[in-house]
């Protein structure tokens, strides 16, 4: 029997689902604890009743969200407590989850980490939490912090590779190009106005916005010019199968970030070219101009992107590409 390891991830574009799936391929056994389990029920009449007079008359849904975060803790300390020990614990996205079931799960694993794939100063709640792991990763070099209270250590993105053997992802390209996003204003104008810019020279474009019950409001500026548009979040294995169908990925970078995004590991693993925003990738041993264009917002040329364009994929050395697996990734992660 495999390692044991306990994996909390947040219910967010469910990439817990190939997290779990690819450690099952590498031979671990894995129990899943996610924020937000499904199952909850009011307890009571009067709960149902009270919180539907809440929200009727006072137009407040806060008691039915606070019912439900009784029973995400206490459903996540549940099934944590009838574990038996893990070898490891692994969580992604601590900010998601309570300081009691983040202790517990420390209890339970022999060694814990954490992975934090967004910057830390756009969630700074999860600095309070870093103290609990035995290592504390981040993606962003500009995260990297050392002092009296708490270390960080940089762990790059990286592409699941449970289905390497399969290939079924080597299918014909309905897609010229293809971007998947949530809603941002910070990246707005620049993704509005290269998506002018490149329906005007490309046939196939698919350009997919998520919007939150709080932007969705944004939803007609997108839909007006051809982008397509969500509520809510996509699951992140539905999006891999916009990338196997698209020749070009675009990656916009968010202004807080300056580590690579889950797409250009993407753009690796399938053999894809990107478009991004994100100059950093120039530092990257796989990078290769023929794979990746470096574009400057706002300064758009036909002829340039073009040839980009119609140039033939540059093919990468294998021993570069699989530093930046999962397996490879995890074996950092875990110290292997």
């Amino acid at each position: 029997m495999g390692k044991r390891i306990l994996l909390l991830a947040p219910d967010d574009y469910q990439l817990f689902v190939l997290v779990e799936r690819n450690l099952l391929h590498l031979g671990y056994e894995v129990v899943t604890i996610i924020n937000k389990p499904a199952g909850f029920q009011y307890k009571s009449f009067f709960q149902r009743i009270y919180s539907r007079w809440r929200k009727i008359v006072d137009r407040d849904n806060s008691y039915k969200r606070s019912l439900i975060d009784i029973y995400n803790l206490e459903h996540n300390l549940t099934v944590i407590n009838q574990e038996k020990a893990f070898d490891y614990g692994l969580v992604f996205r601590a900010d998601f989850f309570s300081q009691e079931v983040l202790k517990l799960a420390k209890v339970k694993s022999d060694h814990f980490v954490s992975y934090h794939y967004d910057g830390i100063e756009r969630n700074p709640e999860v600095k309070a939490l870093i103290p609990y792991f035995d290592r504390f990763f981040v993606f962003d070099k500009v995260d990297l912090v050392s002092n009296d209270r708490f270390k960080t250590h940089l762990a790059y993105n990286f592409f699941f590779d449970y289905d390497f053997e399969l290939k079924d992802w080597m299918e014909e390209p309905i897609y010229d190009m293809f971007f998947l996003g949530y809603y941002n204003e910070g990246r707005e104008e620049a993704l509005l106005s290269f998506y002018k810019f490149v329906k005007e020279i490309l046939a196939k474009i698919h350009f997919e916005i998520a919007f939150t019950p709080l932007n969705k409001h944004f939803q007609p500026n997108y839909r007006e010019i051809g982008i397509h548009c969500r509520d809510g979040s996509i699951p992140f294995e539905e999006y891999l199968g916009y990338i196997k169908k698209s020749k070009i990925i675009v990656d916009f970078l968010i202004g807080e970030h300056n580590g690579l995004s889950f797409r250009i590991f993407e753009g690796l693993k399938y053999g894809k070219k990107v478009i991004t925003t994100n100059s950093n990738v120039r530092n990257y041993d796989f990078y290769h101009p023929d794979n990746f264009f470096i574009l400057k917002e706002g300064d758009y040329d036909k002829i340039e992107i073009m040839d980009f364009i119609e140039r033939p994929y540059y093919k990468i050395d294998e021993n570069i590409r699989m530093k930046y697996s999962f397996a490879n990734w995890l074996n950092y992660i875990l110290k292997h």
